[in-house]
C-alpha cells in the first residue's frame, strides 16, 4: 500500500475517532457507537483507545436498552454507515487545483494530485509538486486511479467542476502546413503542445489545427484541421502523433488559452462546378497531372521515394473518378503532389487557401511541367 493511501487511511480512522470523541461530548452516546465499533476493528492509530470507550458506551447503553435489541440496532446503523459519511468536501481538494480530485492519482512519494494537474506540473518539472522528490522513472500513463479516494468521493457527492467547453475554438499548434486527407506525422515535445494534446484526445474530440508560422505574426492565417489516429506517450512526456487532414480553415479570430494557441476559424470549401464542360476539363486535367507525376516520380532516387512515403503515404490514386470533382477539397492525389512537391512554403499557403479546384491542379500542374522541362534540359 503506498504511503499516501496508508496515511488516507490512518487520516480516515483519526477522523472517525474524533467525531466519535466530540458525540460523546454532547451526551450522543448512541450516535458515537458505531463509529467506535468501526475504529475499534480497523487496525488504525486509535484503535485502542476506541475499544476502550466503545465497552464503556455499550456498558452505559445497556443499562437502558435490552442488550439483544441494541445490538440489533447497532448493527443495522454500522451497516448503513456510510465508510466515508464523516468526510468533509474540503478534506478531497487537490492542493494544485483547489478543486475535488478528478481522477486522483498517487505518486511513489506518496502525495495525491488530480491526474491532469500533476501532468501539468510533469511538463515542466518531474518532481513532487509537494516534496519535490523526483519523479524521472514515474510513467503516469501506466498508473491507475486511486480507486478508494475515488469511492470517498461518490460517496460524499464531490464532483470536480468541468469548464465550461468553448466548442467555437479550435487548439492550434504552429508547426508545418498540413492538407486535407494527407497524413502528418508529428514529435510533440513542447510543454504546451503536450498539454494540448492530452486535452483533445480526453475529451474526445481528437482534432486541432495546424498552421505554419509567419515572420509578421505568430502564424498564418490558414490551416488545416487535423484528427489523431494513434498516440505513442514517451518517458520523457512527448508523443508521437499519427494524424490525417481533415479540412481547411481560415483564422478569424485567435488568443491565448491555457497556455497555447487556439482559434476561431472559418473553413474553406471548393466552389463545386456547375458545367459539365467544366467537369471535363478538370477530368482530362487531372489524368495529365497523374500522368506526368508518375513520370516525375520515376526520376527520383528510391530514398527520395522512401522519404516522401515515410512523411505522407503513398501516392493515393484509388478514389472515385466521377467523384473527386464534387468533393469539399478535391481529391487527395492532388494534396499528396502539393505536399511533395518542392514549392515554397508561401506557394503552398496559397494552393491551401484557394477555394477554386481548377486553379489549384493548373498550379501543380505547371510545377510537374517546370520540373520536366529541367530534368530534360
Amino acid at each position: 500500500m503506498s504511503q499516501d493511501v496508508w496515511g488516507f487511511f490512518v487520516k480516515f480512522g483519526s477522523a472517525r475517532y474524533n467525531h466519535a470523541v466530540e458525540l460523546l461530548r454532547v451526551g450522543k452516546h448512541f450516535d458515537a457507537a458505531p463509529h467506535l465499533a468501526l475504529v475499534a476493528t480497523s487496525g488504525q492509530t486509535d484503535f485502542r483507545q476506541a475499544r476502550k470507550l466503545l465497552i464503556q458506551v455499550l456498558t452505559l447503553l445497556s443499562r437502558k436498552r435490552d442488550p439483544k435489541m441494541l445490538a440489533v440496532e447497532l448493527n443495522v446503523v454500522i451497516r448503513r454507515l456510510s465508510s466515508t459519511s464523516w468526510l468533509k468536501q474540503a478534506d478531497m481538494e487537490c492542493i494544485l487545483c483547489c478543486d475535488y480530485f478528478a481522477n486522483p492519482v498517487t505518486t511513489p512519494c506518496g502525495h495525491m494530485f488530480c491526474r491532469s494537474c500533476l501532468e501539468r506540473t510533469m511538463d515542466y518539472k518531474r518532481r513532487c509538486p509537494l516534496c519535490l522528490h523526483s519523479l524521472k522513472r514515474f510513467n503516469l500513463s501506466h498508473i491507475s486511479n486511486t480507486t478508494f479516494v475515488e469511492g470517498a468521493l461518490k460517496s460524499i457527492n464531490a464532483i470536480p467542476s468541468s469548464p465550461f467547453p468553448e466548442t467555437e475554438l479550435i487548439p492550434i499548434i504552429v508547426c508545418t502546413v498540413g492538407y486535407p486527407s494527407i497524413s502528418c506525422p508529428l514529435l510533440i515535445f513542447d510543454a504546451r503542445y503536450c498539454r494540448m494534446v492530452r486535452r483533445v484526445l480526453q475529451t474526445g474530440t481528437r482534432k486541432f489545427g495546424i498552421v505554419a508560422t509567419d515572420t509578421s505574426k505568430d502564424y498564418v492565417d490558414y490551416g488545416t484541421v487535423l484528427e489523431v489516429r494513434d498516440c505513442i506517450q514517451l518517458a520523457d512526456g512527448s508523443s508521437i502523433l499519427s494524424t490525417i487532414g481533415l479540412s481547411r480553415f481560415k483564422v478569424v479570430e485567435r488568443c491565448i488559452r491555457d497556455g497555447y494557441e487556439v482559434a476561431r476559424v472559418l473553413p474553406i470549401v471548393d466552389e463545386v462546378p456547375v458545367e459539365t464542360m467544366e467537369m471535363w476539363d478538370m477530368k482530362v486535367l487531372g489524368h495529365q497531372i497523374i500522368t506526368k507525376a508518375l513520370v516525375w516520380l520515376s526520376r527520383l532516387p528510391e530514398s527520395k521515394i522512401e522519404a516522401m512515403e515515410n512523411a505522407f503515404g503513398s501516392m493515393p490514386l484509388d478514389e472515385d473518378e466521377d467523384e473527386w470533382w464534387n468533393s469539399t477539397d478535391g481529391p487527395a492525389w492532388l494534396w499528396w503532389l502539393v505536399a511533395v512537391l518542392p514549392l515554397r512554403t508561401q506557394i503552398k499557403l496559397l494552393i491551401l487557401s484557394t477555394d477554386s479546384l481548377l486553379k489549384r491542379m493548373r498550379a501543380v500542374c505547371c510545377t510537374l511541367e517546370a520540373l520536366d522541362l529541367h530534368a530534360t534540359a
